[in-house]
């Protein structure tokens, strides 16, 4: 359930990834620029997506690398959901010489799935700057024809995965935490195990009781782990 959840929102992702594609192809084939103009053809995509009843998403959208729009070298088409299953677009600070700049490319989340070009599940992190609280960033790299690589990605709600966690444990009997690659916990069914947090080293609570794979469809985008923690 946890696995196929997760597995579900990144074929959300997929979905932003191929139609910017085909926006990006339909341009190049009549030979006018990709520009943000074009890249706006997104958003009833996104504003679907995020919509959808029991998303995981706080929100969805598309970062591009400096050459992939003809009319700035800085754009995120990043929208989010306002509580009222509605969205709004995030503006952001994208000017370098503002205050506040957001250079979301050099964040891990950008800069892993263009260098690698693997998608990846990157923290949990602060995204300061950006949607201002702690989240997974699910990220796919885009390939346009031009050769440039952007980025669709989606930030995961903590709190719709401490549902989703515990939904699918259906038991409060045993403390488990949800482990990201990073080594920090997603969440977990205690209050000793906080998002962000990192296992400690030392003391009887760093050595779980049994450690289960999340059983992924592809297990290098999601290397995390449910971990069962002693008392």
């Amino acid at each position: 359930m946890l696995a196929g959840r997760i597995d579900a929102a990144f074929a959300d992702v997929d979905t932003v990834r191929r139609r910017v594609v085909e926006i990006a192809t339909q341009a190049a084939e009549r030979r006018t620029a990709l520009d943000r103009a074009a890249l706006t053809d997104i958003r009833p995509l996104l504003l679907d997506l995020l919509a959808h009843d029991g998303t995981l998403f706080e929100s969805l959208g598309v970062a591009v690398s400096g050459t992939s729009l003809s009319d700035t070298p800085r754009w995120l088409e990043w929208w989010r959901r306002d509580g009222r299953n509605k969205a709004q677009f995030i503006s952001h600070a994208l000017n370098p010489d503002s205050v506040g700049f957001y250079d979301y490319q050099s964040r891990e989340w950008f800069r892993l799935p263009v260098t690698t070009r693997r998608p990846h599940a990157v923290g949990p992190y602060v995204d300061a700057g950006g949607i201002e609280v702690c989240t997974v960033t699910l990220a796919i790299p885009i390939a346009l024809p031009s050769g440039s690589v952007s980025v669709a990605g989606g930030d995961l709600s903590i709190a719709a995965l401490e549902a989703l966690l515990l939904d699918t444990l259906g038991t409060r009997a045993h403390k488990v935490v949800l482990l990201a690659a990073n080594g920090r916990v997603v969440t977990s069914n205690t209050a000793r195990y906080v998002t962000g947090s990192r296992l400690r080293a030392d003391g009887p609570q760093a050595t779980p009781d049994q450690i289960v794979p999340i059983p992924s469809a592809d297990p290098h985008r999601l290397p995390w782990q449910l971990l069962a923690m002693p008392d």
